[in-house]
């Protein structure tokens, strides 16, 4: 009895191992979540404005803080968000500024294509 079972088992392994290469499963997505806008922060001086908070706004959606704040004025907005993406930035002793981009996926649909935008803060001249 058990010579039969690992006989009738052992076709089927061999004929799904034979097919798995015939047939599209799929594509393996590495597991890292992509920033949507990475965005470079300046004043009208180039330099890195204090007090700096930035915003992003998917079409539709409510506004939320971009939080994930690098070194050199880099800021990320959102991870794996694709859309219509408009980021916002205001501080103290500036004028506000924004840009609107679209973020768009990878060809493979894995992951979004991150969109790189600086956001350059005019400083006020006291009028």
């Amino acid at each position: 009895m058990l010579k039969l079972t690992i006989a009738c088992v052992a076709p089927i392994v061999v004929m799904t191992a034979s097919l798995s290469g015939c047939f599209d499963f799929g594509t393996a997505c590495t597991e890292e979540a992509r920033a949507s806008v990475q965005v470079t922060l300046l004043d009208d001086l180039g330099n890195f404005p204090n007090g700096v908070s930035v915003t992003m706004q998917q079409q539709g959606q409510d506004e939320e803080p971009c939080s994930d704040f690098g070194t050199g004025g880099q800021v990320v907005c959102g991870y794996e968000v694709e859309g219509e993406i408009t980021v916002r930035a205001s501080a103290p002793g500036y004028g506000p500024a924004e840009e609107t981009v679209v973020v768009g996926r990878t060809d493979d649909g894995c992951h979004v294509v991150t969109e790189q935008v600086t956001l350059v803060l005019p400083a006020y001249d006291g009028n």
